[in-house]
């Protein structure tokens, strides 16, 4: 995820471009990876948290624009699904 600051289509190649190095990095400990992993990236369409826009950062207090970061941080995040099948049967 990132947030809405910025273009959307910039934040959608940066979304992913942050999902496919957590995947890249995660495939070097795990053979067939590629058979059950989802990479999906949401861009600004989904954030974990909502954050206020402000128009003019300049007059924010140092404390205000720490507050701003810390809460757009949240939405900068790699989720990875693993679809990964079962493949014995569960005992009753």
């Amino acid at each position: 995820h990132t947030d809405s600051d910025g273009e959307k289509m910039k934040n959608l190649h940066l979304g992913f471009k942050r999902a496919m190095a957590a995947y890249l990095e995660v495939k070097k400990y795990s053979k067939g990876l590629e058979d059950h992993v989802v990479i999906c990236t949401h861009a600004d369409n989904s954030p974990l948290e909502k954050v206020a826009k402000v128009k003019d950062k300049s007059k924010l207090t140092a404390e205000q624009r720490d507050a701003l970061r810390k809460a757009k941080n949240k939405n900068r995040r790699i989720t990875i699904e693993d679809k990964l099948v079962n493949e014995f049967e569960v005992a009753p």
